[in-house]
């Protein structure tokens, strides 16, 4: 009851995200769609709003768009105690700790890849 599975993509702004797959590997990338029948995205501030939740605790595993998940979470930012992140580029790893400390997170790297950002 404490979890909301929901079929959507994080994102910095409410759009629509198209899945590229790569012909030669396993990977994938999205951009930005006009479709609608494409990957609906939407920022963590317009879910939990939308939802009218209350969110102690956030892990983000974004496959390397980080920073633009961060981007659209001000507000949930300033009332979530902890929140783990996986870093997938970790030349990123210090502009993320700077917007989790911006929005007052003790920061701290746990495993090479993660940042566990917790409040007092």
């Amino acid at each position: 009851e404490n979890v909301v599975p929901l079929n959507m993509a994080a994102w910095n702004e409410d759009t629509f995200l198209e899945l590229k797959r790569s012909r030669v590997s396993f990977t994938s990338r999205v951009v930005r769609s006009d479709s609608k029948s494409n990957v609906i995205a939407r920022t963590l501030d317009s879910i939990v709003s939308t939802l009218n939740l209350k969110v102690d605790v956030i892990k983000i595993d974004v496959e390397g768009v980080e920073q633009v998940v961060l981007e659209g979470s001000i507000k949930v930012l300033s009332s979530c105690k902890k929140l783990l992140v996986e870093v997938h580029n970790l030349s990123e790893m210090p502009r993320l700790t700077s917007i989790l400390n911006n929005s007052d997170f003790s920061v701290k790297t746990v495993r090479e890849r993660w940042l566990l950002a917790t409040r007092e």
